[in-house]
């Protein structure tokens, strides 16, 4: 099976060129003389929609070129998995534990930690020691070293990193080294190429019958502005979730029932999960 970053370049690729490229393609459809100033993100992607206006770019291509801008924007903290949400083996675990979380969160990789998330001990892959899971296997032996960066580095400086040094998973951490969270190939993937080909379906936006959405508070704010139609340019860098949103707005953990006003939305907050906002209720206005 080929790994996320194999199908990423592939599929990113054509997108390269077309950014590249863009320029000269659309402003031969559109009639523009070259010039040798510089092309804008504003630019880039104004004559990307002329070009599907033209049939020149399909949609697919249309959304992953802004996501990729979108993407270019932000801090790694941003589309991390946070500390919270990680499924870690530890050395103090009995052997039937270990396969209850292996067969409960099937992953090609786990950090292996004691105790806890400070204490990192290394990255264990799965066929390293699926095999090897007796009584007597001392699991740290097959650990692999561990990689970080710190949480306010780019998305895509992570990334090359991880290409050029072929890291599978790293740990996003702070200036004090405390873990804030995880990052692999496939979020960033994921982070761009997002759910493209299912439209307005989107696993974490369901309709109500009543009225209104149910939305995931972990839904990528990128889905979330686009299944709702709103600019991404009114948003901040510092989150990539509508949790994050709410959080920043509100800048207090929400009550379950506490609802914000937000561009043309009503944002109401119907599930806490501890400190975490779990399910939220949007309404327009």
């Amino acid at each position: 099976v080929a790994s996320p970053m194999t199908i990423l370049s592939k599929i990113g690729a054509p997108f390269v060129w077309i950014l590249s490229k863009s320029a000269l393609i659309v402003s031969k459809i559109l009639g523009i003389k070259d010039d040798k100033n510089p092309i804008t993100e504003e630019e880039i992607k104004s004559m990307v929609e002329e070009g599907k206006q033209v049939g020149e770019v399909k949609e697919v291509e249309q959304d992953i070129i802004e996501r990729a801008f979108f993407l270019g924007d932000r801090k790694i903290e941003s589309i991390m998995t946070h500390r919270s949400d990680i499924v870690c083996l530890d050395i103090n675990m009995s052997v039937d534990e270990i396969k209850k979380i292996i067969s409960k969160n099937p992953f090609s990789n786990y950090p292996l930690i004691d105790k806890n998330l400070d204490n990192i001990i290394g990255i264990l892959r799965i066929t390293d020691i699926f095999d090897k899971l007796n009584g007597k296997i001392k699991i740290e032996k097959f650990a692999k070293k561990v990689n970080y960066f710190h949480n306010n580095m780019e998305v895509y400086l992570v990334l090359e990193e991880m290409k050029k040094n072929n890291i599978k998973i790293g740990f996003i951490s702070d200036e004090f080294g405390n873990i804030d969270g995880m990052i692999t190939q496939s979020d960033i993937f994921d982070a761009l190429v997002g759910s493209i080909s299912e439209s307005k379906e989107n696993k974490d936006i369901k309709e109500r019958k009543n009225g209104g959405w149910f939305v995931d508070g972990q839904c990528p704010i990128y889905d979330f502005l686009e299944y709702f139609e709103i600019d991404d340019e009114t948003v901040s860098n510092n989150y990539n979730t509508i949790s994050g949103l709410i959080l920043e707005i509100l800048q207090h953990i929400p009550l379950e029932g506490e609802s914000i006003k937000w561009k043309n939305l009503n944002i109401e907050i119907v599930d806490m999960d501890g400190a975490r906002i779990d399910k939220i209720i949007v309404k327009k206005i």
